[in-house]
């Protein structure tokens, strides 16, 4: 079989196998340029956090023998509170006196929730999740929900031992998680960019550009040839 055959047919079943897949990343690429990913994540939504100042000395809490594999300082609420990791939960302590604080209440959530949003919704829907999260939440159990009115559909995320806002997500991030899904080809956890998937569909995809440069590279080249021939006669 001649190569200019051979070559030919090869980019145009490897072009229809991977054309659709091509197709969808140009789409999603450009979905993923237009949008700056301060306004994907929801960052204009939320209050700039305020600065941190500590007005006395800090207090260590006596954590009853209890292990401790980490320890940090947050702005909760507006003022600074001790997060304590423990293997198996997590705690705040006022840093001031060393005492535990409670975990927060539902009322404490709303009133978090308001404090850190920056827009003019009101909350639509409060609720404590314990078990089967929606896709868009993929940290640990259980979690508040706090689910805004609005255009931004802004849901926000707190941890329900400490009050900390753990995540946010909008209208407009579940669109882009939704484009970086077919990006990735990872339909599942969405996180793995590194799938058989997607490096096969690569794969192809090199082959159908590899396949058509020598096309171009065949149908300039032997025209071109065959005019020296008929001049060199």
């Amino acid at each position: 079989m001649k190569l200019h055959p051979a070559v030919s047919k090869l980019h145009k079943w490897l072009a229809l196998i991977v054309g659709v897949q091509m197709m969808l990343w140009m789409l999603s690429g450009l979905f993923m340029t237009v949008f700056p990913i301060e306004n994907v994540r929801g960052e204009h939504l939320i209050r700039e956090a305020t600065r941190m100042q500590l007005e006395a000395p800090l207090v260590m809490p006596d954590f009853d023998g209890e292990p401790v594999t980490g320890l940090s300082l947050s702005m909760i609420g507006g003022r600074p509170a001790l997060v304590v990791a423990h293997p198996a939960r997590r705690s705040i302590y006022d840093p001031y006196t060393g005492d535990p604080v409670p975990a927060p209440t539902r009322d404490d959530i709303v009133h978090l929730a308001d404090a850190g949003y920056s827009g003019s919704a009101a909350i639509r829907e409060v609720r404590l999740i314990e078990s089967d999260p929606p896709g868009e939440y993929r940290g640990a159990l259980p979690v508040w929900q706090v689910t805004f009115d609005g255009f931004d559909n802004l849901r926000l995320y707190f941890d329900p031992d400490t009050g900390e806002l753990l995540t946010r997500r909008t209208r407009l991030w579940r669109i882009f998680d939704f484009m970086w899904m077919l990006h990735i080809m990872d339909y599942e956890s969405r996180e793995n960019f590194n799938n058989p998937l997607v490096q096969v569909a690569a794969g192809l995809g090199l082959s159908v550009a590899l396949s058509g440069l020598l096309l171009v590279i065949y149908r300039t080249v032997k025209p071109w040839w065959r005019r020296r021939l008929r001049q060199a006669h």
